[in-house]
């Protein structure tokens, strides 16, 4: 069954009482869901007041131009019979670089007009038969849309449902596209749900596509995100104006990631902006499946029984950075001194993996820790882009148990 995935355009196409607002509201939520008659009930006090529907047009554009640009999915909800008419939705697909998919709905006139209002009757038998008219043209797609059966289809909401029964979680990418892309065909071969454990950007070369395969992953539901340190600073620099009003420390690793975003035309930039915002909302700092528990840095035992896609106070700082000795908090070097008193707290039978820290750096391979009551944690992170491999931990939920895999650039 094909899906509708996340961050698309949707366009509903039929005729005047085809029952396309039933089928939006049963399938989508309410947000996302743009309605010319609310629009022209908004505008005119009455949704068969045609005397603004250019008003009524441009206004659903500038609503799906701004859901899309913030990394929602938005969901026209009209007629759309002519190419005129979808033409608009049709560029903006083309400009964010997001799908475009058509979903003709229709049923037959005696259905349509029973219980219709008079004066509505002239109206949906012209809209009937133009629909008519029209069928193999929208079929078409406009030779740009994924057109859709409503019948068959399944449309994807990110929630905590989704629990694949073998994962494969993939430690610190850091811009190592092509790892990245034999990690993802592995998973594809193998029927193998994704978690992303963070860190996909910075210290690379490939850094954006890397973020871009992340985000189709998620967007089509084959994947769930981890946001990581990395990725929380660049989103900090993101929101700064693009770094205009940005006052923190940036690493060498991080400008490469800036430079790449700094590169872009200003289309390509609006691209980039709407895919990471749809990411960065999608995304978690932790996630539970089973007796197994994801995250970037340190697992806290309260983190097993919450639901929050960001985790408060300390929850959520051992989430992000791993377990600081708040006695000696800076090495040397100057980066956090990490310790691993956490491990001592995961429930006897469930396992941890995070990524973070590069911890076997002699053959750059996953480093399992366990505590006295048989709690075990896997650190995924293998030096990809700093010298090591891209490291990858495949779960099987149902039976606790793990195999390793590795991936070369």
């Amino acid at each position: 069954m094909k899906q509708i995935p996340l961050h698309c355009i949707v366009v509903l196409i039929g005729s005047a009482r085809a029952g396309k607002t039933t089928w939006a509201r049963a399938h989508f939520p309410l947000h996302e869901i743009v309605g010319a008659d609310e629009i022209r009930l908004e505008l005119t006090g009455d949704i068969h007041n045609s005397s603004l529907n250019q008003e009524v047009w441009a206004e659903a554009a500038r609503r799906v131009e701004l859901k899309i640009s913030r990394g929602q999915r938005a969901v026209v909800d009209s007629t759309n019979l002519k190419v005129r008419d979808r033409q608009a939705f049709v560029d903006l697909a083309q400009r964010y670089g997001v799908d475009l998919v058509y979903v003709p709905i229709t049923r037959s006139l005696d259905d349509k007009l029973q219980g219709s209002d008079p004066r509505e009757q002239v109206l949906v038998e012209r809209s009937h038969y133009l629909y008519q008219s029209l069928e193999r043209e929208i079929g078409e797609g406009d030779r740009r849309a994924r057109v859709v059966d409503p019948t068959i289809t399944a449309v994807f909401h990110p929630n905590r449902s989704w629990a694949p029964s073998r994962i494969l979680a993939v430690g610190d990418v850091h811009g190592n596209f092509g790892a990245m892309e034999r990690a993802v065909e592995l998973a594809e071969t193998q029927d193998l749900g994704i978690v992303w454990l963070g860190d996909v950007v910075d210290y690379g070369q490939a850094n954006l596509r890397c973020l871009h395969l992340a985000y189709d992953t998620v967007r089509t539901g084959r994947a769930s995100m981890i946001w990581g340190n990395h990725e929380r600073k660049i989103d900090r620099w993101i929101t700064s104006d693009w770094g205009v009003t940005y006052r923190g420390r940036l690493s060498d690793a991080n400008q490469m990631t800036i430079n790449e975003i700094q590169s872009l035309a200003s289309a390509r930039r609006d691209r980039f902006e709407a895919a990471w915002v749809a990411l960065r909302s999608w995304s978690w700092q932790h996630y539970v499946v089973g007796y197994s528990l994801f995250t970037h840095g340190a697992a806290l035992p309260e983190m097993w029984d919450r639901t929050d896609r960001r985790l408060p106070g300390e929850a959520g700082n051992q989430a992000f950075f791993g377990e600081v000795d708040n006695r000696d908090p800076t090495r040397a070097d100057g980066y956090p001194n990490r310790i691993w008193e956490w491990v001592n707290h995961v429930p006897a039978g469930r396992t941890v993996v995070v990524g973070h820290d590069w911890l076997d750096r002699v053959t750059n391979s996953v480093t399992v820790k366990s505590n006295s009551q048989g709690g075990r944690v896997l650190v995924a992170d293998c030096g990809s882009s700093k010298g090591g491999r891209l490291g990858a931990v495949e779960i099987n939920v149902l039976e606790n148990s793990y195999t390793t895999h590795y991936f070369d650039g």
